[in-house]
């Protein structure tokens, strides 16, 4: 019976230590995109961007970096400067720290967290065409960081036949 209070504290413990990485790094990347408002050059952004969108990354499921540029310049060509606020970034930034982690997740999560993306850029002012765009790069990417779907499972006469061809 004591251990029901100590789990219940390593639970709450777990999931606070959690927040804070997940709040940094939403921090992190909104200040990087804030400064695309009434920015001269990008270029300096973007590659701020691309940075730390690789550091995000969980080790062992990084994307390629030309994926990451592909998806930076998308991102930035389409956002619109001079409205950007921290509260709508902020959910373009936490679907694309979703789909940074979303190695070993389900599907159906992982359209989840592109399709969030797209509606709130939808809902910065990013066109329709522009925000399917950017929701393909971050495809893109979140598939790099997923790896291949699960292979398809052979019937088992086929597997018996290229058995026994070796």
């Amino acid at each position: 019976m004591k251990s029901a209070p100590y789990c219940l504290l390593l639970l709450v413990w777990g999931l606070t230590a959690q927040t804070p990485l997940n709040d940094l790094a939403v921090t992190r990347l909104n200040s990087t995109l804030m400064a695309v408002k009434g920015a001269t050059s990008l270029s300096p952004i973007r590659q701020q961007l691309v940075s730390d969108i690789m550091a995000l990354a969980e080790k062992g499921h990084q994307p390629s970096r030309p994926t990451v540029t592909k998806f930076v310049d998308a991102l930035t060509v389409g956002l619109p400067s001079d409205n950007l606020s921290i509260n709508d970034l902020s959910i373009v930034t936490t679907s694309i720290i979703e789909v940074l982690h979303s190695a070993g997740t389900g599907t159906l999560k992982f359209r989840a967290s592109v399709n969030g993306a797209q509606q709130a850029l939808i809902s910065l002012g990013v066109g329709a065409s522009n925000a399917t765009s950017i929701a393909a790069n971050l495809t893109e990417l979140g598939n790099e960081v997923r790896g291949p779907d699960d292979l398809r499972v052979l019937p088992v006469l086929q597997m018996r036949q290229i058995l026994r061809r070796q």
